[in-house]
């Protein structure tokens, strides 16, 4: 618990650093209670590392801070975790045609939901700049290259 509030913090922290600057920053709360919530998890992990065997203790925080950070960020700052985003990314970048699979009437039910998404901006920029992350397998083009589509010059 005590790293998914590390990471709320983080994200406070950094809207306020952007928002207000370096001087900004430190003159207010966010930055400090993240340093607290660093030392206290770091002190928290580690107790736990060693009050039982690691085969125990490991599992238990591998799945809670996650879980954790996921409540949080959509408790507080109204995250959506959804393959609906990505899908409404997708489908923003004319002439890519969408085909999402769906198996159950929820799942298209929720395909169906992306097209009421609609992306900021900085949505989009990150997407975008996430997308470009992606590498291919060995032998296939990257996402948004000509390979495949080109010709040689004869």
């Amino acid at each position: 618990m005590a790293w998914a509030l590390t990471a709320t913090f983080i994200k406070t922290a950094t809207e306020t650093l952007t928002t207000f600057g370096i001087s900004g920053m430190l003159t207010r709360w966010p930055v400090y209670a993240l340093v607290a919530a660093v030392i206290t998890g770091t002190l928290l992990n580690q107790s736990a590392l060693h009050a039982g065997p690691l085969s125990a203790s490991q599992p238990l925080l591998a799945i809670l801070n996650p879980l954790a950070s996921i409540i949080l960020s959509i408790w507080l700052f109204d995250e959506r975790f959804t393959h609906a985003v990505a899908l409404a990314w997708a489908i923003s970048h004319d002439p890519v045609v969408v085909i999402p699979g769906a198996s159950t009437i929820s799942q298209l039910e929720a395909n169906a939901a992306a097209a009421d998404i609609t992306l900021t901006e900085d949505e989009h920029q990150a997407l975008a700049a996430a997308a470009s992350q992606v590498v291919p397998p060995p032998g296939q083009a990257s996402p948004g290259s000509a390979a495949g589509h080109s010709r040689q010059a004869g």
